[in-house]
């Protein structure tokens, strides 16, 4: 009767009777089969588990990073039989790490707290994650993994978004990326798959190269190309939304005109069209550099994932009409600049006089004052960084 009762659970009526939902059940971590064998009566039999992860790698590319097997972790680790190995990092990740916790107080584009509306930089993480894994699904990629990456690209961002960033970047040489890479590895440690921590890596920023024994895997360049259809898309609604931007205004570039025909609203439209063009390239550059499988892309000495011509030419000029239209906006000018002048204070301020945290941070990591103040500084988040530099 249980098993009778389960497998029913799992059916879907249609005209032409019942069929199965779910070609497996999760029980206990044992994974299992429906078997019809008459009526309503199903059996069960148990799947090992290399037997199925096995199975839905035969769904993957060729050019895609497998379940079953990688590059492993960076120390022995336990084999986890009722999930996907970057299932359990998007986990450890999202439930492990104070870090992710706190990228809801830091600034998107708008500073965290003061219009519930508006992005923040944990919500811009996981539209992010959201758009890499739904197109790694749609290339045959593997989609846990762009997932995870998405998540995890963010974790070291500064308060106050960009210029946070740029201005602790006077006092010490910085780059989120390698600060997220630092957290999940050191302040933090995780013990993430090492084609998790190359994808954080690899997310970059303009002019920025990192140094790394491969070139991206496909899911890495995806994720970076999702990270700018991302903050295009929210960057442009939350404009609106703060009353920033019009319609009039974003008419007048040529991806703006082509996205406000989508019947959902101009931030799906810019989504859409993106992602549109995005795949229809992907297929262009994996036959051009004659990519066969996994060794080939990471043996590639240049991008296969990128725009074409004609919407990579649209993209700069819709930047530049954002930068400025809305970033160069007098009440986020103002905005930035007090932000920029809080980390910066507090850097030369903490530098004279360190707080208990500073100083276990340097403690702990034998680290500089410099070193420790980057770690401190960034992890902070607008309303702490604030409150603090009123308290000091």
């Amino acid at each position: 009767m249980f098993l009778s009762t389960i497998a029913k659970g799992n059916l879907l009526r249609s005209n032409r009777g019942y069929r199965v939902r779910l070609p497996t059940l999760n029980i206990k971590g044992k994974h299992f089969s429906l078997q019809r064998s008459f009526g309503w009566i199903y059996t069960m039999k148990h799947i090992p588990t290399s037997d199925w992860q096995k199975q839905y790698d035969t769904l993957l590319s060729p050019l895609a990073v497998q379940h079953t097997y990688g590059l492993g972790r960076m120390h022995p680790d336990a084999e986890y039989l009722d999930r996907f190995r970057f299932e359990v990092d998007t986990n450890r990740i999202r439930f492990s790490t104070a870090a992710f916790k706190r990228l809801q107080g830091k600034q998107q584009v708008f500073r965290a707290g003061t219009d519930e509306r508006v992005q923040t930089r944990m919500t811009h993480s996981e539209r992010v994650a959201a758009i890499s894994a739904s197109t790694c699904r749609l290339l045959g990629l593997n989609a846990d993994l762009g997932y995870a990456i998405g998540l995890a690209h963010d974790l070291g961002h500064t308060p106050f978004g960009h210029a946070g960033q740029d201005a602790l970047s006077t006092c010490i040489p910085f780059e989120h990326n390698e600060q997220s890479y630092r957290i999940v590895t050191a302040i933090e440690p995780q013990n993430l798959n090492i084609e998790v921590l190359e994808g954080i890596l690899k997310h970059h920023t303009p002019g920025q190269t990192a140094t790394l024994p491969r070139s991206h895997s496909l899911e890495a360049q995806i994720t970076n190309l999702a990270d700018s259809i991302t903050y295009r898309a929210h960057d442009t609604e939350d404009g609106l939304t703060m009353g920033i931007l019009t319609m009039q205004h974003i008419a007048q570039t040529g991806l703006g005109k082509k996205a406000l025909d989508h019947p959902k609203g101009i931030w799906r439209g810019i989504i859409q069209l993106l992602l549109d063009d995005l795949v229809q390239t992907y297929a262009q550059r994996t036959v051009e550099l004659h990519l066969h499988n996994i060794d080939d892309v990471y043996r590639c000495k240049e991008p296969v994932v990128q725009f074409s011509p004609t919407i990579h030419a649209l993209c700069k000029e819709y930047d530049a009409f954002m930068y400025n239209t809305l970033y160069m906006h007098p009440r986020l000018h103002e905005q930035s600049k007090e932000g920029a002048e809080c980390i910066i204070t507090l850097f030369h301020q903490l530098h004279k006089t360190p707080t208990a945290p500073v100083l276990a941070l340097e403690e702990r990591f034998m680290y500089s004052r410099n070193e420790a103040l980057r770690d401190y500084l960034s992890s902070l988040t607008d309303q702490a960084a604030l409150e603090l530099a009123r308290r000091l």
